[in-house]
């Protein structure tokens, strides 16, 4: 809060004088010259001159006052206008085409930081929401993998060995790993992990933005286990591996991290930490935010909390048959059979410190979901549910055509919808 400073008005030193003392006639009396001293005194004023009129300064603070009442109203009005429209429901929408472009049948697509991305065997393109092709990418792979973190994805074949970083804007790089890829992951930030095979052991590697290896390491799975799963914070300095061993013919998974900032120097092979779990698989982990990653097995979900050198979290136990999960930056969520027998699905939402915030329950055959910031969003070709990250839902009904991929916008009212043989925007009433 700032304190606007006020001088004290009657803060000065009264023994200091503005002027020299007159020379007295010795004939004045003593009640003469207390009486010239008292008026001097009522002439005086709190600046130290004679005659001073404060109506400027009190103007200058009444607009200041004024200046700072305005911007507290424009921001509670601001305030007030977000949680309105956030919290707004949706009974209808309006469809306008945007551009003709016929989808692909054979492309994947995906949402690239507002634009659409769409890859295949034989390569890749990138749009942005006005149907404006902005590259195009050409290449050759039996079985195209593909990460994405905000506004970088990263595509390599499995079993091959090149891998394409690329932003909504261009080809970042390219990268050759001389052995093939088993998985990968990209950070925002451009740099990328991926397991690489051997003929003995498997590698983890990680490159830089420029391509070039940051660092690698080995494994086995007799001394460390096989890397099953591999996340890389946002700002690419940490790595988290889900290893998984076998011991006595018993499983157990390693949720390993690795530091390649200045942390994990003094670290050997980088490992900052490391955690076991006995009988159970996480074929899942993935870093939500710079802070936070989840770990996924068949009967929990773990987060691990730290940006340096993470540490355990909540842990979120289930018995239900987990059948899917998507994350944000700030929420994931958690597809189960719904129990009750009224629907089909029931949705879990939770937090990035392990908080259930919400319930969704529903039934329709989805083709995807996503965790859009604070909302849900479920759709199918024909079909559309949206929700609250708190269960509440915000919009029910059928698009107008068939769709391929919807692609949140800032606006949580717009959206852009990819299909079969248009671009068009939908704008929830």
């Amino acid at each position: 809060m700032s304190v606007i400073e006020f001088r004290n008005p009657h803060g000065q030193n009264q023994d200091n004088q503005l002027y020299d003392e007159p020379d007295w006639d010795e004939g004045q009396s003593g009640y003469e010259e207390e009486e010239e001293s008292n008026s001097a005194s009522e002439n005086r004023n709190p600046r130290g001159s004679l005659d001073y009129d404060d109506t400027a300064d009190r103007r200058r603070l009444r607009s200041l006052l004024r200046t700072v009442g305005v911007v507290a109203l424009g921001t509670l009005l601001a305030v007030a206008l977000a949680f309105l429209i956030r919290d707004r429901s949706y009974s209808r929408a309006s469809y306008n085409i945007v551009s003709d472009s016929e989808a692909l049948e054979a492309a994947t697509y995906n949402n690239l930081d507002g634009c659409i991305l769409a890859y295949s065997r034989d390569g890749a393109s990138c749009v942005d929401d006005a149907g404006k092709k902005i590259w195009n990418l050409t290449y050759e792979m039996q079985q195209p993998i593909i990460s994405i973190d905000g506004g970088v994805a990263a595509i390599g074949d499995y079993n091959g060995s090149i891998i394409y970083v690329v932003n909504k804007e261009k080809t970042l790089n390219t990268i050759n790993t001389n052995m093939p890829i088993r998985a990968l992951c990209v950070s925002r930030s451009g740099e990328v992990a991926a397991v690489l095979d051997d003929t003995d052991v498997t590698w983890i590697y990680l490159y830089g933005s420029d391509s070039e290896p940051i660092a690698y390491f080995k494994t086995t799975m007799k001394q460390s286990g096989y890397p099953i799963s591999v996340s890389i914070s946002p700002n690419g300095e940490l790595v988290g591996v889900s290893f998984l061993l076998s011991e006595n013919s018993r499983i157990k998974t390693s949720v390993a991290f690795y530091n390649f900032g200045a942390v994990g120097q003094n670290a050997l092979e980088n490992n900052v930490s490391a955690f076991n779990f006995d009988e159970e698989v996480f074929p899942y982990i993935h870093f939500m935010n710079s802070d936070t990653l989840i770990a996924v097995s068949d009967s929990r979900i773990a987060f691990f909390k730290g940006n340096q050198i993470p540490q355990t979290g909540a842990n979120n136990m289930f018995q239900d048959n987990l059948e899917g999960i998507w994350s944000g930056e700030q929420y994931c969520a958690l597809l189960f059979p719904d129990t009750t027998g009224e629907y089909q699905y029931e949705l879990q939402v939770y937090d990035a410190n392990g908080g259930r915030t919400g319930s969704i329950r529903f039934t329709m055959d989805y083709t995807n979901i996503q965790v859009a910031r604070d909302r849900i969003i479920i759709n199918n070709d024909t079909d559309c549910l949206i929700y609250s990250v708190t269960g509440k839902k915000r919009f029910e009904g059928k698009f107008d055509s068939n769709v391929r991929m919807v692609i949140p916008s800032e606006n949580p009212a717009r959206m852009t919808l990819v299909t079969s043989g248009a671009l068009e925007r939908m704008t929830l009433q």
